[in-house]
């Protein structure tokens, strides 16, 4: 046989049988018994397609040739041998000779055969090893006590209730050993009330039936055999039995279908006969009391008909355990009308098997947590002292290999930190592993916690804070209570280091101050807080809180020495939600605020040129809204990346999930993943019924879902990720039958170039947002934020009207510049802005702004940004169409009718001429 090559991987990788045959055998029941989950995991690195809990005869002939398959077979064989050795020790021990010794020693071998044959057919071959192995030895052990098995009802008078106690908890134990095989496959497990009552009455009923029928027509055929005289009640059990088989039979058919029925009848019927022939030889050597081990067997071999019967209706774990449960009732009913022993002592002795066996998962965990308690303390003990060790003890620890107990261990997490803090890569390993174990959770997360903890501790500055941000995103996801407060930290971790990124002190100071204004609320939450994790960060608030007090005072004092103006201008990216920075747009508001009050729920898109303010209105939306709407804002652009319909769905749900805790406090969770995996939209559509429900809890609320750079669409379309089509109906069933969402899209694309979506968008009313108007042009100038230090000529502020038109992006750009280039300049003469300033600062602002100038050429494409600069070299910026036409540009009318739609150009007493001065002044510069 080949031995697969073995190394020790406690924590991860696919688990591997030791090379040691007896190592292997024993790794293998261990497997099987306190961790299915590694015995899963074998079968399917062997076999991906096996079920952990497969048959016999759902092995083919490929399997049978694969060396891993035929080693699990040769494991198991192992056992028998060392089971005989054993029993027949323990008879000699108890001076047994003779026939007995030898009845002894081959009884365990039978019962390791037939239970371990037919429990694999019937049940699974990992619950026909844990049957065989521990069954056969009990049978055997149980002979060498009692010194007499015969069949019940000839044998002493303890003996039928005792035997019936043993194979009670036989069976009770292979049922719970079955249900956990399954327990992480939900296709195989019943679900609800109406199924478990059915399946589990179903297998009550058949398996007792059965059990009393099969075993009183053997009983008798028995009898014959051995030319026993039958006793009075046996006719009379004759009479109800034949029927009542003959009646389990036809339903047994009815249930299952045929072909299952005719293979479970077949085998039942060949082992029937092979027991009755066995008895013939076995009596005619005078081996009369070997009669009890068909018995055993035949219990396991009845198996087949309730199994069958209620796992096609129930599953596999309610028919492992109301099997064995009907069983033993059968068994109950029969040894007290076959055999007229007091009630109690046959009831109460096999009932307490089958239920001891059933509860074997609650129950072993209460004998062995002492004892396992004691061990982990003492592995702990161990590492404590192994400072420098390469391999630590914390891989023997029983959380990893006793998964089925279902008690926590104490000190668990202080193991886990331990090791995490000395030997990180193992650290994480164990803690992920561990993770998969319900019981154990509770001890993972206390340790995660710990170590984020500590690491937070261990930050000294306004560096290190904002260097945590990288380690507290993946933290934040835990759950509870002490996940949203990492996710508080988080967010004051992003804030510092949008701080340390910015580029002019005043933007520092007030990230600096919205840190401390966030570390107050944290500390208010930690403070109501009823979690017990909570109170281990409050110090941890208060020490973060003392940094950036000291870095906000050290920032301000090299502000005021150097009398630096404030530059609060911000150009490069759209401005958050709450920023002072943000003027106007009170029109639009309006609008949108008409559509969330129009009961047939138009959509509405905002279209507009690129760096125009429509994400920075979108992102401020919250506070022109009514209270009572929630804004959900999505970038397009962050969602673009997903390579398939589930991670589309759950970006657009996570952006949701965001928006709406981050603007209103309203906190929403996510939709599983795997169950997006399964079924995308259909799994969407249910989270989105739920987060109506809850917008209607919430103050009865709706939502505005607002889907920026919408056009973002057509590049996951173009890449063949998938459908576009199929998000854009997704929208519609949206817009058509959400009452409580109303849909805000917006993009740069022109009209003409939305139109091929005009199908999924009917009814949509459009709003162009364009230039600022003057009032709130000169707002943005001259008073960005409360005590502006600079001040303005008139004829400067006109001047940055003149040149930016009112649009927003080059206005706080050029600002920007000019604030730049005041404080280089001396303190006299830095507080007022004139126009030469301004056109200093110009320049500064072309190369600074490359960028958004370079994207509106790329916009128009080459010969439109040829004709741009062409117009914007012309003496007095303008060009008529047969100038461009003289120029040499082929078809002027429609690239001018693109330049027109882009807003780069306009129309004036018949000559063209660029919108903006700024723009004009780059594309004359490109031109030289």
């Amino acid at each position: 046989m080949i031995a697969e090559a073995y190394r020790p991987q406690p924590y991860s990788a696919p688990p591997r049988l030791h090379r040691n045959l007896l190592l292997s055998s024993v790794q293998l029941l261990i497997w099987i018994m306190l961790r299915p989950s590694v015995w899963g995991a074998y079968v399917a690195n062997v076999r991906p397609a096996l079920r952990p809990d497969f048959r016999l005869f759902d092995l083919r002939s490929t399997h049978w040739q694969d060396p891993r398959i035929q080693r699990i077979f040769t494991c198991y064989l192992v056992f028998i041998p060392l089971v005989m050795l054993l029993s027949g020790a323990t008879l000699l021990l108890v001076h047994r000779s003779g026939e007995t010794l030898l009845i002894g020693i081959a009884a365990p071998l039978m019962v390791a055969i037939f239970y371990f044959l037919l429990a694999s057919i019937w049940i699974s071959v990992p619950v026909g090893i844990v049957l065989s192995v521990p069954g056969s030895l009990i049978f055997g052990l149980g002979y060498a006590v009692l010194g007499k098995i015969g069949y019940p009802g000839e044998s002493q008078p303890l003996s039928g209730p005792i035997f019936g106690a043993v194979v009670g908890l036989a069976g009770g134990v292979a049922g719970s050993v079955a249900a956990s095989l399954v327990a992480e496959q939900p296709d195989r497990s019943a679900t609800g009330w109406g199924t478990l009552i059915s399946g589990g009455g179903t297998g009550i009923v058949l398996g007792g039936a059965a059990l009393f029928a099969m075993f009183s027509i053997l009983r008798a055929m028995v009898m014959l055999v051995f030319g026993v005289e039958p006793r009075g009640g046996m006719a009379q059990s004759l009479f109800i039995a034949l029927p009542l088989l003959l009646a389990l039979l036809l339903i047994f058919v009815i249930v299952v279908g045929w072909e299952r029925a005719r293979l479970v009848l077949v085998v039942n019927a060949v082992f029937m006969l092979t027991m009755l022939l066995l008895f013939a030889v076995l009596a005619r050597f005078h081996l009369f009391e070997a009669a009890g081990i068909g018995f055993a067997a035949a219990f396991i071999a009845l198996i087949g008909i309730p199994y069958s019967s209620v796992e096609r209706i129930a599953g596999v774990r309610i028919a492992a355990n109301a099997t064995a449960l009907g069983l033993g009732i059968g068994w109950i009913i029969w040894l007290m009308t076959a055999n007229a022993w007091p009630f109690w002592p046959v009831f109460g002795l096999t009932l307490a098997g089958i239920v001891g066996g059933l509860l074997f998962p609650w129950w072993e965990p209460l004998v062995a947590h002492p004892f396992l308690q004691l061990w982990n303390l003492l592995l702990l003990r161990l590492d404590e002292q192994r400072v420098s060790a390469p391999r630590m003890w914390l891989r023997w620890h029983a959380a990893f290999w006793c998964e089925t107990h279902i008690l926590p261990f104490r000190g668990l997490d202080e193991h886990l930190v331990m090791i995490a803090l000395r030997h990180p890569e193992e650290g994480e390993a164990a803690l992920d592993y561990l993770s998969t174990i319900p019981s154990q959770r509770r001890a993972v997360r206390a340790a995660r916690v710990e170590l984020v903890a500590r690491s937070l501790e261990r930050c000294a500055d306004v560096t290190a804070i904002a260097r945590t941000h990288s380690d507290l995103g993946m933290r934040g996801s835990m759950d509870g209570p002490v996940g949203g407060l990492l996710q508080g930290f988080n967010r004051i971790a992003q804030t510092l280091n949008a701080a340390l990124n910015s580029t002019t002190s005043y933007h520092q100071q007030l990230m600096l101050r919205a840190a401390q204004d966030n570390l107050h609320v944290l500390g208010r939450d930690i403070a109501m807080s009823g979690e017990a994790g909570a109170a281990r960060f409050r110090p941890i608030v208060s020490r973060w809180n003392e940094i950036i007090a000291d870095a906000l005072q050290e920032l301000t004092a090299a502000v005021e020495e150097s009398q630096e103006i404030a530059n609060p201008y911000i150009f490069s990216v759209p401005l958050s939600e709450h920023v002072q920075l943000f003027v106007g747009r009170t029109d639009v508001a309006a609008r949108i605020e008409q559509l969330i009050l129009d009961r047939h729920r138009p959509p509405l898109l905002l279209y507009g040129q690129r760096r125009m303010g429509k994400t920075s209105l979108l992102r401020n939306l919250g506070r022109l809204l009514p209270s009572n709407t929630v804004l959900f804002f999505v970038d397009g652009e962050g969602i673009a990346s997903a390579s398939s319909y589930a991670d589309f769905l759950y970006a657009l749900a996570a952006a949701m999930v965001r928006s709406a805790e981050r603007q209103h406090g309203f906190t929403l969770w996510l939709p599983e993943r795997a169950e997006l995996e399964a079924s995308p939209f259909t799994t969407f559509n249910v989270w989105l019924d739920q987060v109506e429900v809850a917008l209607r809890n919430h103050d009865d609320s709706v939502a505005l879902l607002a889907l920026d750079e919408f056009e973002s669409l057509e590049g996951i379309a173009n890449k063949g990720r998938f459908d576009e089509t199929d998000v854009l109906r997704l929208i519609r069933n949206i817009i058509q039958h959400r009452p409580r969402f109303k849909v805000l899209l917006a993009g740069s694309h022109t009209l003409e170039e939305f139109r091929h979506w005009a199908s999924y968008l009917i009814n949509t009313q459009i709003i162009k947002i364009t230039y600022l108007p003057e009032k709130d042009v000169l707002e943005l100038i001259e008073s960005p934020i409360t005590n502006f230090e600079l001040h303005y000529e008139s004829a400067a502020s006109r001047h940055i009207l003149r040149l930016t038109r009112g649009h927003p992006h080059l206005v706080q750009l050029l600002c920007y510049e000019i604030v730049e280039l005041k404080n280089q300049q001396p303190p006299p003469q830095r507080r007022l802005v004139t126009v030469a300033d301004v056109e200093a600062a110009v320049p500064h602002a072309l190369a600074t702004g490359d960028f958004f100038f370079a994207d509106l050429a790329n916009q128009v494409g080459e010969t439109g940004a040829r004709m741009v600069r062409s117009i914007a070299a012309q003496p007095e910026g303008t060009a008529t169409a047969s100038l461009l036409a003289a120029q040499g540009f082929d078809d002027v009318d429609h690239v001018v009718n693109l330049l027109l739609r882009r807003d780069l150009i306009e129309e004036t007493a018949g000559s063209y001429r660029l919108q903006v001065e700024l723009i004009r002044r780059w594309f004359a510069r490109e031109r030289q």
